[in-house]
């Protein structure tokens, strides 16, 4: 995977290293010219800065020489990984208090260092899921909370727009995530548009067992490559979820925003091929049949947002009520995300888009059916049931759609594993891969690793605890 987990690894890979900056830094004598933003203060967590001075007092000082296990004992976060929180207290001290203060860790190039030869395999441009999302849609954190190590996010996007606001694009947050692999001299790690088709373990003439990693480039060439370890960063998107009902394997019934997006601006084109905008006619594209957006989510909001903005007619189903829906939304401050309230009031009902938007909620869809033929192809019925609070009863519902877009999550998809592999890869329940807290190694097969959204990390403030975890082990593995 070559997202944000994958980048942040290379990085410490390629011999890049976060020393501790409080209190005792300021007279060391580090290379000047890496990410500095040196404090003479004491971390605010008093047990962590102690723990970090007692252990640096008769060292280099390097993080990811030190015990990671120990240092991350008792912090809370948002992470169930410890050195995830640890990574993140290093990173972001004290913002979830919302007093944030500098990074108390920074980063240099270690020219003594050995470089770790490695390989980061990616099926399309760098920055994973990323690439995939709507590029005018905001992130979620706030801009400081996606910064990579070592390179300021602030400060890159003072230098790309004219004013800083509290979040990022997600454009922004692709290009930032390319200009990093630049600046750092990355490149030369990095394998795109390349997909992996199997792995499987091997014995090798050394009678040791290597990772073997098969796949095709993007012209169907063959590559393989053998190794004594192997990273999974592949994210959780790449299977969306599914409802699992008859006819869901229509035509025009899509799974994923970007599959809705390419589908809407091939119908909304011009005759010259540009981008048509709000002005076209509507009746062109949905044969006087609405769109269906199925899902109570951000994705589905995401949809509903693109949909509206396009003066698309749009049926919002989902099986969540309203109080279920206020514990999505209210985290969200209508200051900061105006669009998201904006999305919430529509399904809830309290602002009304007369024929442009009607939601469903507490419906349970039952599957769809083809219609009758029509232009731009065929429209659905979508048939359901609609609990009914008040009489405790349920009632049929259908709906006549021209196109249907669920969104309702997504999964990971390893199926590139070998079965063996894959046999005893999770916990149990099987949602996220079974690994040692501190070094991210599998516990049932030495030499894999696993990181990100695969070991429950979905936040990029989180990523780079993976990767500390990951490329410490392994320089301290290959130091013995």
């Amino acid at each position: 995977g070559n997202g944000p987990s994958g980048i942040s690894l290379s990085y410490m890979l390629s011999g890049y290293r976060p020393y501790y900056n409080y209190s005792s830094s300021s007279s060391s004598n580090h290379d000047k010219n890496s990410s500095s933003s040196s404090n003479n203060s004491r971390h605010p967590n008093e047990l962590l800065h102690a723990r970090i001075m007692n252990m640096t007092l008769e060292s280099r000082e390097n993080i990811l020489e030190q015990d990671l296990g120990l240092l991350s004992e008792g912090l809370e976060g948002r992470s169930t990984n410890p050195v995830a929180l640890l990574f993140d207290a290093l990173t972001n001290p004290n913002a979830d208090l919302g007093m944030p203060r500098p990074p108390a860790i920074d980063w240099h190039f270690d020219w003594t260092a050995k470089y770790v030869p490695h390989v980061v395999i990616g099926k399309a441009m760098p920055g994973g899921t990323w690439q995939t999302m709507e590029k005018t849609m905001k992130s979620l954190s706030i801009s400081s909370l996606l910064q990579l190590p070592g390179l300021p996010i602030d400060d890159w996007l003072l230098k790309h727009r004219l004013l800083l606001l509290f979040l990022a694009s997600v454009d922004e947050a692709c290009q930032y995530f390319l200009d990093f692999i630049d600046v750092n001299k990355l490149s030369k790690n990095f394998l795109n548009f390349h997909l992996v088709t199997k792995v499987q373990k091997v014995l090798a003439h050394s009678k040791k067992y290597l990772w073997e990693v098969t796949g095709i480039d993007s012209t169907g060439r063959p590559f393989c490559y053998r190794a004594p370890r192997l990273v999974l960063a592949t994210g959780s998107s790449d299977r969306p979820n599914r409802l699992g009902v008859n006819g869901e394997s229509l035509p025009n019934i899509l799974h994923s925003h970007a599959e809705f997006e390419t589908f809407i601006n091939s119908r909304l084109a011009s005759g010259r091929g540009k981008r048509c905008n709000s002005s076209c006619p509507v009746n062109d594209f949905v044969n006087t049949h609405p769109i269906v957006i199925v899902g109570s989510g951000l994705s589905a909001a995401d949809a509903v947002l693109y949909a509206l903005d396009r003066q698309i007619p749009v049926i919002h189903i989902f099986r969540s009520d309203f109080e279920t829906l206020n514990k999505i939304y209210s985290n969200l401050s209508p200051v900061i995300y105006p669009e998201y309230t904006r999305v919430y009031d529509l399904m809830t009902q309290k602002v009304v888009l007369n024929g442009l938007y009607k939601s469903y909620p507490g419906v349970e869809i039952l599957g769809f059916t083809r219609n009758h033929q029509v232009e731009e192809g065929f429209t659905f019925d979508v048939y359901g049931s609609l609990c009914v609070p008040e009489c405790d009863q349920e009632q049929s519902l259908t709906i006549q759609a021209s196109l249907v877009i669920i969104l309702i999550g997504s999964q990971h998809n390893l199926s590139f594993l070998d079965d063996e592999i894959l046999k005893n890869l999770y916990k149990t329940p099987k949602l996220l891969i079974d690994v040692n807290p501190v070094t991210y190694q599998s516990n049932q097969h030495r030499g894999l690793y696993a990181m990100g959204p695969l070991v429950g990390d979905n936040f990029v403030r989180y990523l780079g605890g993976g990767a500390m975890g990951i490329a410490s082990h392994i320089i301290k593995d290959l130091s013995v």
